[in-house]
C-alpha cells in the first residue's frame, strides 16, 4: 500500500512538473514575443526624445551665446 501511494504521489507530481515546464514555456515565449519588442520601442522612443532635447539645447545654447554678445 505504501508503495502504490508513492506512485501515485510521483505520478502526480510528474504531471504538475509537465504542467509547469509548459507554462514556462508559455512565459518565454511571450517574453521574447512581446514584452522584447515592447521594450525596443521604448527605449527607441525614449532615443529619438533624448536626441531632440540634444537639439533643443544646442538651439538655446546658440541664442543665449547672441543675446550675450547683444547684451554687451
Amino acid at each position: 500500500q505504501d508503495v502504490t501511494g508513492l506512485k501515485q504521489d510521483v505520478t502526480g507530481l510528474k504531471q504538475d512538473v509537465t504542467e509547469l515546464k509548459d507554462r514556462v514555456t508559455k512565459i518565454e515565449i511571450k517574453l521574447e514575443n512581446d514584452v522584447a519588442q515592447k521594450i525596443s520601442v521604448l527605449f527607441d522612443g525614449w532615443q529619438q526624445h533624448n536626441d531632440q532635447l540634444d537639439r533643443i539645447e544646442a538651439k538655446v545654447s546658440r541664442h543665449e551665446e547672441l543675446i550675450v554678445k547683444r547684451v554687451k
